[in-house]
């Protein structure tokens, strides 16, 4: 996905994408957010209006595809999302948008590998990225 107010594509991979509350509803509604990434993809499209989806069939370094099963957590807490993946994708695009969240800003911050990195550099972590100390 591309954007023009640059938004980052990681748009579903912060923590506010988990938020969600313990409610009982039916099983069917449970699995309602089991989509492929190709959907997500549209549900952000749909919240950014800048950006464009192109889906090439590529997997990227991790080609792992997961199925989410509320069972157990349904069974055992009563667990049902309270969100919908559009739902995430808005709040997030909202939020994104009134914090002005440029794409480097994202990727300093929240990506795991630039964090391990500026941290290594700062000093913090050793060359196995181990604290030091």
């Amino acid at each position: 996905m591309r954007s023009g107010r640059r938004h980052s594509r990681k748009l579903l991979g912060s923590p506010s994408a988990a938020k969600a509350s313990c409610i009982k509803r039916d099983t069917a509604a449970t699995e309602k957010n089991n989509r492929t990434v190709a959907e997500i993809a549209q549900a952000v499209v749909e919240a950014v209006p800048t950006a464009k989806l192109a889906i090439t069939g590529e997997t990227g370094n991790d080609p792992r595809s997961y199925r989410v099963d509320f069972a157990r957590a349904r069974k055992e807490l009563g667990f049902e999302a309270a969100w919908t993946i559009p739902d995430g994708a808005n709040q997030l695009a909202k939020e994104y948008r009134e914090r002005d969240l440029t794409r480097e800003q994202f990727d300093q911050r929240f990506t795991r590998l630039a964090v391990l990195a500026a941290r290594q550099k700062a000093g913090e972590l050793d060359d196995t990225m181990r604290v030091r100390g």
